[in-house]
């Protein structure tokens, strides 16, 4: 073998060298990267017995990831002219929408847990309120987690999640 050729085939293999170690950092960026499933949407009508209804809905004050629960802020809206106390707050993952889900990295609702809220609430008539507005303990809201396990999460990244809610409610 020449040593023109041998520079040539060893500069090959440095330049593939390179290429792994450059994908490699690329691919472990991406992997590591902070992005995680954005707030939640969702809203619900809930219909009292009458035909009178109140809505539903909720906001995450941080980004979920694997193994953080984090406070789920429900916000409830009664346009009726008769006040309401409401219990039994429960939370639900509807959908998931996940653009970065494959066959090798799924992100299914199964991700995700929920706790249901402890208490009630008066929402007086033809009012908004939160339970952040309306003294709640934030250990009593809903809680909504992003479950950690043993396989990769990735397909989760920048998912988004809408979330079902129900409750009862009496005047």
């Amino acid at each position: 073998m020449t040593a023109t050729r041998g520079r040539r085939i060893l500069l090959a293999l440095l330049l593939g060298l390179v290429i792994v170690v450059v994908l490699f950092a690329i691919e472990s960026c991406v992997r590591h990267s902070p992005e995680s499933p954005s707030d939640p949407t969702g809203a619900s009508v809930i219909e009292l017995g009458d035909g009178g209804t109140f809505e539903i809905h909720g906001s995450l004050e941080a980004p979920l990831s694997p193994g953080r629960e984090l406070p789920l802020d429900v916000t409830m809206v009664n346009p009726g002219s008769d006040d309401l106390v409401v219990s039994g707050l429960r939370v639900s993952v509807d959908a998931v929408e996940a653009p970065n889900a494959t066959a090798l990295l799924p992100c299914t609702a199964g991700d995700f847990a929920v706790t249901p809220g402890v208490g009630e609430v008066l929402l007086d008539a033809d009012a908004t309120v939160a339970l952040s507005e309306a003294g709640w303990d934030e250990e009593s809201w809903p809680r909504l987690s992003m479950l950690d396990t043993d396989r990769n999460q990735d397909g989760c990244k920048g998912a988004s999640l809408t979330l079902e809610y129900t409750a009862e409610a009496r005047r």
